[in-house]
């Protein structure tokens, strides 16, 4: 038999390959040993925990809790309108208000563009409207005059039109509606040279000041209706069904974190699209003082929904997740998913559902469904009697 000789090199590698293998099958069966076995610590194989778990248990409240949706939102107009008169020429008067910021009533000049050359217009359409008038007058006493001189020749036969005037007379009548119609015209472009606001207005920008001379229609500013100002806020689908139907619901607006600077407002609209990025619904209230608000101002928005009778209130301590609770039944953990109607830092709200024999206020961390409980001395209502007076 033929033997062969393994030089010392072979023999170390061969080693370092032994020794490579040995760490990983090391590594695995570690790894095996450290793996969770899907029960916290204290479960035993035969399925009995070693020792039941100490915790505190509370009765909820029942509460007549009025539904209340809080949101984001910002103060925008729903249109801005461009500021120009309807006729040319210079300006002689710009209101002090007409600047950025600044707020001008009803029916309050905005400016007003020299009137002279509108006024001799006028005046000229008078004129005509005299010359014609007279000239109606006169065709019309020579008509009369012919009329009698044909009869008296010809009695019994109707005048021709050409004799009594009627062509010349309808000419003259038209003469005079147009001069009438001029007059109406140059009136009204005299009116046009004062520029006033048709409602309450905001100024957003201007570019105008005396003397200027401007164009018709020539844009000299913008400014937005004070009645026009909305705040709109996005809405989750969720909240907007839990106020459901939203139009008409009333609204308080907060300008800031405190109860201070609050405007009362009534939601008019719901956005007829979802946003294609957010995916959520806008929401558009109407303020009761729009003058409060600034058009781009961020502002709280709480909407009132309707009072839900028999709603369970909770300490904050006892959700274990976004609408997971934990409540005692027969001696054991049992897992509840409730509906959240509104938290804050002490209190959750919830709709009712089976508290079976109470409520864990603080779970713990290893909950799992059939945990064996137990109650420590004075333990299993603490906090009960405080919780129950809203404390």
């Amino acid at each position: 038999m033929r033997k062969i000789r393994l030089g010392k090199g072979q023999i170390s590698g061969l080693l370092q390959l032994l020794v490579v293998v040995l760490v990983i099958v090391g590594a695995l069966l570690m790894s095996n040993a450290l793996k969770p076995s899907g029960r916290p610590a204290g479960w035993q194989a035969g399925g009995d925990q070693a020792r039941a778990v100490t915790v505190s248990v509370v009765d909820p409240v029942s509460i007549s809790h009025r539904l209340t949706v809080n949101l984001s939102g910002v103060v925008q107009n729903r249109t801005s309108t461009d500021v120009a008169a309807q006729v040319g020429g210079r300006v002689v008067e710009v209101s002090p208000a007409f600047r950025t910021g600044g707020t001008i009533d009803a029916g309050g000049l905005i400016f007003q563009i020299e009137r002279r050359e509108y006024g001799l217009a006028l005046e000229r359409t008078l004129a005509e409207i005299a010359a014609a008038e007279s000239e109606v007058e006169l065709l019309e006493t020579e008509a009369d005059l012919a009329r009698r001189e044909w009869r008296e020749v010809y009695p019994d036969r109707e005048p021709p039109p050409l004799a009594v005037k009627e062509p010349q007379l309808a000419a003259a009548n038209a003469r005079l509606q147009s001069a009438e119609a001029a007059r109406k015209a140059a009136m009204l472009s005299l009116e046009r040279t004062r520029v006033t606001a048709p409602s309450a207005v905001r100024v957003l920008t201007t570019r105008l000041d005396r003397g200027q001379i401007v164009a018709p229609n020539q844009v000299v500013g913008t400014v937005y209706a004070i009645d026009a100002v909305e705040v709109a806020s996005a809405i989750s689908t969720e909240e907007l069904e839990s106020i459901a139907p939203a139009i008409g619901r009333p609204a308080a607006l907060s300008l800031r974190s405190d109860s201070e600077g609050v405007v009362s407002g009534t939601v008019t609209r719901v956005s007829a699209a979802l946003d294609e990025r957010t995916r959520l619904s806008q929401v558009f209230i109407e303020p009761d003082a729009r003058d409060a608000l600034l058009v781009g101002q961020f502002v709280n928005v709480a909407i009132e929904g309707d009072e839900v009778e028999g709603a369970m209130r909770l300490p904050a301590s006892a959700l274990a997740g976004r609408n997971l609770v934990w409540v005692a039944e027969n001696g054991a953990l049992s897992e509840r998913r409730i509906e959240v109607l509104d938290t804050s830092d002490d209190f959750v709200v919830a709709a009712a559902f089976d508290a079976a024999d109470g409520v864990v206020s603080v779970p713990p961390a290893n909950a799992f469904e059939g945990m064996q409980i137990g109650a420590g001395e004075g333990a299993a209502r603490a906090g009960s009697e405080e919780f129950a007076d809203g404390r």
